[in-house]
């Protein structure tokens, strides 16, 4: 049986580094950028997910209330073309407006006078607008689908965060923090 030498030994944790190193940039370089607000965009929670913001929710800082509206938007909906939230399916307009109401309600329990709201805009990944690259991709029947993209933006006394419930549910923290 072979030993490992440390050479060996450390070439193996050296290359794991790497690879951490490597996901880590590649999940970190994801932003949003807003471009319009989502018109309308409010959606009246089931008693159901009320009584569990309730019971989960309270004590939240305006940071874990985003934190916890990504993690019930995802434990609620799944991704598809069309929303229909009520049967646990959306697209990103149902999944920023899903999330933005749990916000809100998580923050109103809570006593923290913010207000959460979908917002229109785009992904970028290091800096590159995403939706313009499936755009120039996509066929031609899907275009004006990938055209942008919808996600929330919460506005605090000295920031605005942009967060994404569909990031949230591929494991993508999009979330982007501008400072006033």
């Amino acid at each position: 049986m072979k030993k490992f030498s440390f050479g060996c030994m450390k070439k193996m944790l050296l290359g794991i580094v790497v690879v951490v190193v490597c996901i880590c940039a590649v999940l970190n370089g994801f932003g949003l950028v807003k471009t319009s607000n989502r018109p309308d965009a409010n959606y009246p929670l089931s008693i159901q997910i009320r009584e569990r913001i309730q019971t989960e929710g309270m004590g939240l800082t305006p940071e874990e209330c985003i934190k916890y509206s990504l993690k019930l938007t995802s434990e609620n909906l799944k991704f598809t073309e069309r929303n229909s939230i009520a049967n646990g399916k959306a697209n990103c307009v149902g999944y920023a407006i899903l999330c933005s109401s749990i916000c809100n309600y998580a923050l109103q329990i809570n006593h923290l006078n913010y207000k959460s709201k979908p917002a229109v805009g785009y992904v970028t990944f290091y800096g590159i607008n995403l939706c313009d690259v499936l755009k120039a991709l996509a066929p031609q029947e899907v275009k004006n689908y990938v055209k942008d993209h919808d996600f929330v933006e919460l506005e605090l006394d000295d920031k605005v965060v942009f967060f994404d419930a569909c990031l949230y549910d591929y494991h993508i923290d999009g979330t982007t923090i501008i400072r006033k």
